[in-house]
């Protein structure tokens, strides 16, 4: 696996297997296709598919139903993450 930040510039010439510490309260929270939904990419790996990214809903915003091909994680700050599979509330 090869990911990287996408707006991490501190990034750029890392070899592949590096640690990259990444400066989440600069990163910018960046538009989805989906009203009140924003995210900051944490890692992209192209190749796997694999992502990481913090996510944040306005209230009652609302994603489409969905499936993940690798495992989604899921840690909720505060509110509430309700989906077909039950409740995440803040802390879990």
């Amino acid at each position: 696996m090869s990911g990287a930040t996408p707006s991490a510039k501190n990034h750029a010439g890392l070899p592949p297997l590096a640690s990259r510490f990444v400066d989440v309260a600069g990163l910018p929270w960046e538009s989805t296709r989906f009203p009140g939904v924003l995210q900051k990419t944490l890692l992209v790996d192209r190749d796997s598919g694999v992502v990481t990214a913090l996510m944040k809903f306005a209230p009652g915003a609302k994603l489409p139903d969905h499936e993940h091909v690798l495992i989604e994680q899921t840690y909720v700050l505060e509110g509430s993450l309700v989906c077909g599979e039950g409740e995440c509330k803040a802390g879990e």
